[in-house]
């Protein structure tokens, strides 16, 4: 073994070396641990770069009620006399939706609970796709997925079965397709409380279900969703 002398410059530098990077795996572990507090809290918002360049300019403070009124609160307050501050609700309180799979209809119908009001209702398949939805669950973001009974086509050489995501919006305007505004408008608009849908075709709007029997097509054409397309469905929901 072959042991190497360093002058006293030499192991300054290395050490001044060793300090940055100690101090750049601090920055990268602190912005992992933000991303990933983040990505469940949905109340929450991370807005810094992932990286080593994260810098305290790069995040947003949440410290008054006015900034929390920005997002969406999710069994969480900031309530008198705990005001510019928030506490966690007691009992916490889901989103206030209830989403039925009706079986012989093939689709999802999605009910306020407080209200009875049926907000929608949903394909869970396209056309050509074996539906008979069953066994719904919703996810840490509100979104509610389904299972299709008879689905049993043959993708990718094997025999599968098929689920489906329908989304959240909550808030919201309703208008037609050139953005006037029509509160029985088949579209909704910017800006929403809340939204876990995506404007695929990027018009700024996004078209959805009103109510029971308001049933948007799924025409799959090209079979562009047979073998597991994007293409989910999107609910909103009142303000």
């Amino acid at each position: 073994m072959k042991r190497i002398n360093l002058s006293r410059s030499k192991r300054k530098h290395l050490k001044i070396s060793h300090s940055v990077y100690l101090r750049s795996c601090h920055q990268w572990i602190i912005s992992l641990a933000i991303a990933v507090i983040c990505s469940f809290l949905p109340s929450l918002r991370w807005i810094g770069p992932l990286g080593l360049t994260a810098s305290a300019s790069a995040i947003e403070t949440y410290t008054t009620d006015s900034d929390f009124d920005k997002g969406v609160l999710l069994s969480v307050n900031h309530n008198f006399p705990n005001n510019n501050q928030l506490q966690l609700d007691n009992p916490a309180r889901p989103f206030p939706f209830v989403n039925i799979a009706a079986s012989a209809r093939g689709t999802v119908i999605r009910i306020d609970v407080n209200t009875g009001q049926i907000l929608g209702e949903y394909l869970t398949a396209p056309d050509g796709m074996g539906r008979d939805p069953s066994r719904t669950t919703v996810d840490k973001f509100g979104s509610v997925w389904v299972a299709n009974r008879a689905e049993f086509g043959f993708s990718d050489g094997e025999f599968k079965g098929s689920v489906s995501r329908i989304g959240l919006i909550i808030g919201g305007t309703r208008s037609e397709a050139d953005g006037t505004l029509n509160p029985l408008g088949q579209y909704v608009q910017p800006p929403f409380q809340y939204n876990t849908c995506v404007d695929r075709d990027g018009d700024g709007r996004i078209r959805t279900s009103i109510g029971l029997g308001d049933i948007l097509p799924w025409s799959n054409s090209g079979g562009v969703d047979s073998h597991g397309g994007a293409n989910h469905r999107c609910g909103r929901v009142l303000d």
